[in-house]
């Protein structure tokens, strides 16, 4: 698996001693490539990173060891609610920054909506099963961010159904 690097300088924390105990699922919103994704979060302060954008590549913006900026902030509208079966930010102040790992999925649109690419997902899946093994992190720990603030994130993995059948895929390597 090979690992393509653009380290930011901006838009990451330290992780004042917390373990890696998730990975957050992201999708990016727009139709944009990996690279560019990395570049564009590593060029100047956004207020928003992730460690790794992946499309048909993985491009890792942030290190590891450092806190990405892909799960904090305040709850989303979606949270308040059950959504598809699911009921949002059930991990809020749980899973944060400072103990996660973000991976945002590269999209297209489908359909009039922004969803991640299948290649996204197919080259997200070994990287997600490698993390799993390095950092210990069992697949119940793989999580959406909307798990984590209610956000609609990632666009068509909300419901249980559609949430089930990409986990499965990229934790265990079955579902889509």
């Amino acid at each position: 698996m090979k690992i393509h690097k653009k380290i930011s300088r901006y838009n990451s924390s330290e992780r004042n001693g917390e373990k890696i105990k998730y990975i957050v699922i992201h999708y990016v919103g727009a139709v944009s490539s990996a690279k560019n994704n990395c570049i564009y979060f590593g060029g100047g302060d956004r207020q928003a990173s992730a460690h790794y954008f992946v499309d048909d590549k993985i491009w890792q913006c942030i290190k590891v060891s450092k806190a990405a900026w892909h799960c904090g902030g305040g709850l989303q509208d979606y949270g308040r609610a059950s959504v598809g079966g699911n009921k949002g930010a059930t991990l809020h102040y749980i899973c944060t920054n400072r103990n996660s790992i973000g991976i945002e999925l590269c999209c297209e649109k489908s359909g009039g909506e922004i969803v991640p690419t299948k290649e996204a997902i197919q080259t997200a899946a070994p990287l997600v099963r490698h993390l799993m093994k390095k950092y210990g992190i069992p697949a119940e720990r793989v999580v959406r961010h909307f798990d984590v603030t209610g956000k609609c994130c990632p666009n068509g993995y909300i419901s249980k159904k559609s949430w089930k059948k990409l986990h499965d895929y990229l934790t265990e390597g079955t579902g889509e």
